[in-house]
């Protein structure tokens, strides 16, 4: 009678061989569970879109086709043949996918195991989420750029009182929202994360909440979404994630479209603003009360005309680009599905669950294995026996 093994020692070597080769598998790791999510971008500025950027930190490439992105409900934003080479990033780009007020995204292989998640809360048109190690700070956009050694210590450097300074506001627009300008007089960029810009704390206004980072010598305008000053004359204060005043003034009736301007330490009223620019007219005898929180900066008059020391550098236009490193190659990706998510997400991270969970299967998968393989070969002993 015929046997389904040839002899007892090839079943013996065939079983060896097979419990080994499942022994080196668990070993390792598939080189998906190196890609992990750098940035989130979901709530683009006007005529921008919606993305999302992973970077591989491996040492392997990596066919994104087995990857997938999703959202809290399930959404899914995949790529098709794509690799992701080592030490790059891939940015995937999206339509109403991620939701405005809070949403999870999740980064998953074929199988569905986890390779990476964030929860962001509401977002500020124009910022990002951006992964600085096993945290996530929020900040002007780096689209291509992700770095996580620099993000760190370049966002929560400490700074003086009084570096960052109101140089501009607006507070009567005849259009659009009111604004206001801030300079940052030190060499190196600052987070504005959790700082407020408040008025008169009797008025009943809620503070505007800061999510951006300003760059080192540079301005930045910040855009009110809702009304805050008073026309009629308010007190504007700038203040850090701690609580501490950087900064206050005060100015009394406004004209519509004027603004208040920074003027040798003293403030003056603008015929029209001048949103961007740090250079502007004052209007003749328009010197307006001393600034609470005193600058550094000592602008010099010339025919009215009010412009900064050589040895501050004077920006061109709004600088508020946060650089982590030199540009890398970067690949795009479109988004096969799309679709608006309605659910809310907290704020929390998991790490990278795939390694455990695809050893497991693959476990589970050489046991059931290794156990049909025994079972034929007692039989067969004990047939011929």
């Amino acid at each position: 009678m015929g046997t389904f093994f040839p002899t007892n020692n090839f079943t013996k070597k065939f079983s060896l061989t097979i419990l080994s080769i499942g022994y080196l598998l668990l070993l390792v790791p598939p080189v998906y569970s190196a890609v992990r999510i750098g940035e989130i971008y979901p709530v683009p500025a006007e005529g921008e879109e919606e993305w999302v950027e992973v970077y591989n930190e491996g040492t392997e490439s990596v066919d994104l086709s087995s990857l997938s992105l999703e959202d809290a409900t399930g959404k899914r934003l995949q790529w098709g043949q794509q690799t992701i080479a080592p030490a790059t990033v891939v940015v995937a780009t999206a339509s109403a996918i991620l939701n405005n007020s809070g949403d999870t995204l999740t980064l998953k292989d074929a199988a569905g195991a986890i390779l990476d998640s964030h929860s962001y809360p509401s977002t500020s048109s124009g910022t990002s989420h951006i992964r600085c190690s096993d945290s996530w700070v929020v900040g002007a956009p780096t689209r291509g750029q992700y770095d996580v050694s620099q993000c760190t210590s370049r966002v929560n450097t400490p700074i003086p009182k009084g570096a960052v300074f109101i140089w501009e506001i607006h507070p009567y627009p005849e259009t659009g929202t009111e604004w206001i300008e801030l300079y940052n007089d030190l060499d190196q960029a600052v987070s504005l994360v959790d700082w407020t810009i408040d008025d008169d704390t009797q008025s009943g206004g809620s503070p505007h909440v800061f999510t951006k980072t300003i760059e080192g010598k540079a301005m930045i305008v910040i855009d009110l979404q809702t009304s805050l000053f008073n026309n009629d004359g308010d007190i504007v204060t700038l203040t850090d994630k701690d609580g501490a005043v950087q900064d206050s003034t005060s100015y009394a009736s406004i004209g519509k479209g004027e603004s208040l301007a920074r003027n040798r330490g003293s403030w003056c009223v603008q015929a029209s603003a001048t949103k961007g620019s740090l250079d502007y007219s004052c209007k003749a005898a328009s010197v307006l009360s001393v600034s609470q929180s005193p600058s550094t900066v000592s602008p010099q008059m010339t025919n009215q005309v009010v412009s900064l020391l050589p040895s501050i550098k004077k920006p061109t236009g709004i600088a508020i680009t946060y650089h982590l490193q030199p540009r890398v190659r970067q690949q795009e990706a479109e988004p096969e599905v799309a679709g608006i998510s309605t659910s809310s997400a907290g704020i929390s991270d998991s790490g990278s669950k795939s390694y455990l969970q695809w050893s497991l299967k693959i476990a589970a998968g050489l046991f059931a294995l290794g156990s049909l393989i025994s079972y034929l070969y007692l039989s067969h002993v004990k047939k011929n026996y």
